[in-house]
């Protein structure tokens, strides 16, 4: 395998060094940016101006993550080239009448011959993304991760690309093939529960009515104190954790308050789930991202692909402090892997007890690695 790096300035895409890559069998060239320099500009030309052969796939972000850092740039991109693995695009407009079907359709398509892993770039703007992720689930076949787009965290507008295909609710993935490929995948969060254990009396899509028969805000005020008056935006700082008949728990977001004292969640809450409120620090996140690259295998010492991402909602806690996780993470997989991605509206991966079970998360850093033998 074989990574370039680039960044965009000044309206082109400059390499950060030399290639490594023969411009002319470069399989795919993952696009990370700020939505607003992603629809100003039509990467998949100008990138294939460089990579002519390549498949272009990108994604709007709340923060690019780039080797070791927050990257400075608003966009960049990693151009990779397989030595023997080689990888298919497919993309589809997902309806909110048909998420579920849509999403579905989206990753069974692909040829199951070789197929080690699927990576999906999706939208988050009008869709409750956990039926998008029940739809990934109807099909097992191979481990799934991927990213749910960000807008800097306004929730206004999210981008999503591949090739030509440029119109809006594209989902995309990326499945990846061949027998020397082989993928890690980690996924950690870094916050703590606290206060009593409650339970979602009234519940719809991703709309919580009540908790514990009570308005859903009433939690909200009384725990929050001083950041009452922030929210919605110190929801951030203050998640759910969200149990299910699952083993593992996942981590709800909230994105808005409605007159009727109801909360908007990032993902769907079922009635009849246990819910805690939640907190951390930036010792805790940081720590957090180190547990997830540490649970990374890696395969052997040759270069890789570490597609990063973490949530928006972290990028919010931890501010000019950010680059503190991705140098963690950075110096634990080492300068071998290539550590690459964003912060994100959610993040799609499996717990490391059921891979071919992903699951949408909030708040937590996921890392998928791709090494070829």
């Amino acid at each position: 395998m074989k990574i370039d790096s680039l960044h965009f300035e000044n309206e082109n895409w400059i390499l950060e060094e030399e290639n490594e890559c023969d411009t002319n069998v470069v399989d795919i060239v993952f696009v990370f940016g700020l939505v607003k320099t992603l629809r100003e500009y039509n990467h998949t030309a100008l990138l294939k101006k460089i990579y002519p052969n390549a498949q272009v796939v990108g994604i709007s972000t709340a923060g690019n993550i780039f080797d070791d850092s927050v990257s400075e740039y608003k966009a960049i991109a990693s151009a990779v080239s397989f030595d023997s693995g080689y990888v298919k695009v497919n993309t589809a407009i997902m309806s909110e009448e048909n998420l579920i079907e849509d999403a579905s359709h989206l990753v069974d398509v692909f040829d199951k011959e070789d197929l080690k892993h699927i990576f999906v770039l999706g939208q988050p703007l009008g869709f409750d993304n956990s039926s998008l992720v029940k739809g990934l689930n109807l099909h097992k076949t191979c481990t799934i991760s991927g990213a749910i787009a960000a807008d800097e965290n306004m929730f206004e507008d999210c981008y999503v690309f591949a090739n030509e295909s440029q119109e809006d609710n594209v989902a995309v993935a990326i499945g990846f093939y061949g027998k020397s490929l082989s993928v890690s995948i980690g996924c950690k969060a870094g916050w703590e529960e606290f206060g009593a254990q409650r339970i979602v009396t009234k519940a719809k899509d991703h709309t919580i009515y009540e908790i514990d028969n009570k308005p859903a805000l009433e939690l909200y005020k009384r725990y929050l104190g001083e950041y009452i008056d922030d929210l919605p935006a110190s929801g951030l700082l203050f998640p759910l954790s969200i149990g299910n008949n699952k083993k593992n728990e996942v981590i709800r977001v909230m994105t808005g308050i409605n007159d009727d004292g109801s909360l908007n969640f990032a993902a769907g809450v079922e009635e009849g789930a246990s819910v805690r409120l939640m907190k951390t620090n930036v010792e805790n996140l940081i720590d957090g991202a180190s547990l997830v690259a540490n649970t990374i295998e890696a395969q052997n010492n040759k270069r890789s692909l570490s597609l990063t991402i973490s949530c928006g909602g972290r990028l919010s806690v931890l501010k000019q402090l950010a680059g503190e996780e991705i140098e963690a993470v950075h110096d634990i997989l080492g300068d071998k892997s290539k550590v690459v991605g964003m912060y994100s509206h959610g993040e799609i991966a499996p717990f490391s007890d059921d891979l071919l079970d992903c699951q949408l998360h909030n708040q937590t850093m996921t890392i998928t690695t791709l090494y070829e033998d």
